[in-house]
């Protein structure tokens, strides 16, 4: 009987939380159910290292003895990521790697911890959707038949197959029984929250001149899932699990206009009155006075809002494809009609001053005072593998992270803003100072 293990790797230093309830990993879930369907039999673990002690996650994969082990790491996890990859090695265990990071930096990843390495730990990436991939490698198939497989050849070579992009609608609706959502997700006086995704990728990622300067997606398309099968699964949620929010955990909610005008319709007839809260992404650019109102009939509770900055000349540093004016505008909108908003900012945009970072703190401090915001995170940008702003590091750092997979956070800020800020690290300080001082803000990660 073939056993897997699907880790969710806890971060190698805490950073700043979302301040939503803990929801359970949905990628593991998506390949558990996956292969569930695919291979009778089969037998399928999850940790979630938000839950467990480093020692706890290796006492339990020793206990459990995986024969193969998914883990899909974060620029913040990626030494944890590496530690578990060694002692899983050690029982034996073939280690697959998967998502953005893993994606962005495959190569190197391959060639520092690959089986002909000296510090061999990884035996294969997944790049893109991990569900069929997954599935053909376990079962034994032909390593260069498999696409999206990322692998060391007997020549000793790097191999890539061609990206397959799925069709999201062909997949099984997720099953949640895979992990204990009651137990270890459902807090006592919290409201329920479940996780899903509606789509992948992002119309402004794939716009010609378009993308956020951070941005590390690495899907090259944007596809979306029928608004049917969604409010089937919306519906499954509040009837197994009384489901009281469901929150959407794609970056962009409305990547088609007429996808969403189905979706709207769609809801009536699964939720004619009643519906559960919503927590969906957007831009506020595409924020109307239809789109509000339309939200707040599908009970959007609240909107998570990538504002970013307070300075125009930031927003178009960033490529946010956004002005101030439109944050306002959708701000006083959605304010209107009573939905909540979650506003987040970056400090480091290239040419940031500390004139510029004390004017998005102002900024964000007089939208703080609406009642209808509940919550604003201020974060450092980090140049993420990927994104344009890593290219934009690569070439200003020489051979310094050319070719190197471990990538320290804290270097890449502090050369980050050495080569694109006008504000220090020490800076830095100042302003986490400032921000602490705010009851509404958290630390300035």
């Amino acid at each position: 009987m073939v056993k897997i293990l699907f880790i969710e790797v806890p971060e190698d230093y805490p950073t700043l939380k979302s301040q939503l309830a803990e929801m359970p990993p949905l990628w593991a879930l998506s390949l558990g159910t996956y292969l569930k369907v695919k291979i009778p039999g089969i037998r399928i673990k999850i940790i979630d290292g938000k839950y467990s002690e480093f020692k706890k996650i290796k006492a339990k994969i020793a206990d459990y003895k995986p024969d193969f082990v998914g883990l899909g790491p974060k620029i913040q996890t990626y030494s944890n990521t590496l530690r578990i990859s060694h002692f899983s090695k050690k029982l034996g265990a073939k280690v697959i790697l998967g998502g953005i990071h893993a994606t962005n930096l495959r190569r190197e990843i391959l060639k520092n911890r690959g089986k002909y390495s000296e510090d061999y730990c990884v035996d294969a990436i997944i790049q893109g959707d991990g569900e069929k991939a997954l599935y053909e490698y376990i079962s034994g198939e032909s390593l260069s038949k498999i696409n999206n497989l990322v692998y060391l050849s007997k020549e000793e070579e790097i191999k890539e197959n061609p990206v397959e992009y799925l069709d999201l609608d062909s997949l099984p609706i997720i099953n949640r029984d895979l992990v204990n959502l009651r137990k270890d997700y459902f807090k006592k006086g919290q409201p329920r929250m479940v996780n899903i995704y509606t789509q992948k990728g992002c119309r402004w990622k794939v716009t010609p001149g378009g993308r956020c300067l951070f941005c590390s997606l690495t899907d090259s398309i944007v596809r979306l899932r029928s608004p049917e099968i969604i409010w089937q699964e919306i519906k499954y949620l509040r009837e197994r699990y009384d489901a009281e929010i469901v929150w959407d955990g794609v970056d962009r909610f409305l990547n088609s206009q007429e996808w969403f005008e189905e979706f709207y319709q769609r809801s009536f007839s699964f939720f004619p009155s009643k519906r559960p809260k919503l927590i969906v992404c957007l831009r506020t650019n595409e924020i109307n006075e239809k789109i509000a109102k339309m939200l707040k009939k599908l009970n959007v509770y609240e909107v998570m809002l990538g504002l970013e900055s307070g300075c125009p000349l930031m927003l178009v540093n960033l490529n946010k494809g956004q002005t101030i004016n439109q944050h306002k505008n959708a701000l006083r909108l959605l304010h209107k009609y009573n939905i909540k908003t979650r506003h987040y900012f970056v400090i480091g945009t290239p040419g940031e001053t500390m004139e510029t970072a004390l004017q998005t703190l102002k900024y964000a401090r007089n939208l703080a005072r609406s009642k209808n915001v509940s919550a604003t995170l201020m974060v450092k940008l980090r140049p993420y593998p990927g994104s344009r702003a890593w290219k934009m590091l690569l070439e200003k750092t020489g051979k310094k992270y050319i070719g190197k997979d471990i990538v320290s956070t804290s270097d890449i800020v502090e050369d980050w803003l050495k080569n694109f800020c006008k504000i220090t690290s020490e800076d830095l300080k100042v302003l986490n100072k400032i921000v602490r001082s705010f009851s509404f803000l958290s630390a300035l990660e």
